[in-house]
């Protein structure tokens, strides 16, 4: 059963690791560009997203249980799932900074 055909709706899930400090892909989908991007600093992880108009996307990116209060606080249906946050959005550009945990429990170790 199709809920969604055709990137209508769709799955963004930003991983950060390794030697990489930024990311940045696009897709042209039926309905405009979806973005996807994020860097990583000292301190954050910025995420930006494009959902085109008349989509809806599920958000699923690493977040710590103490960081979770902010993103919640912004989208209604988010939820801590296994160190991720989930949540869906409608059609927007979206800006969300974390904390960098990796950096952080490196500082505390």
């Amino acid at each position: 059963m199709i809920e969604k055909p055709g990137n209508k709706h769709f799955l963004l899930k930003p991983l950060q690791g390794g030697s990489l400090t930024h990311v940045t892909a696009t897709f042209e989908s039926l309905y405009g560009t979806i973005e996807s991007s994020w860097e990583q600093t000292n301190e954050m992880i910025n995420y930006h997203f494009v959902v085109p108009v008349n989509t809806t996307a599920s958000i699923i990116r690493p977040c710590g249980e103490r960081d979770f209060k902010k993103p919640a606080k912004e989208f209604k249906d988010a939820r801590y799932e296994d160190g991720r946050i989930v949540f869906e959005v409608g059609s927007g550009e979206y800006n969300i900074s974390i904390p960098n945990l990796v950096e952080i429990n490196a500082m505390v170790d």
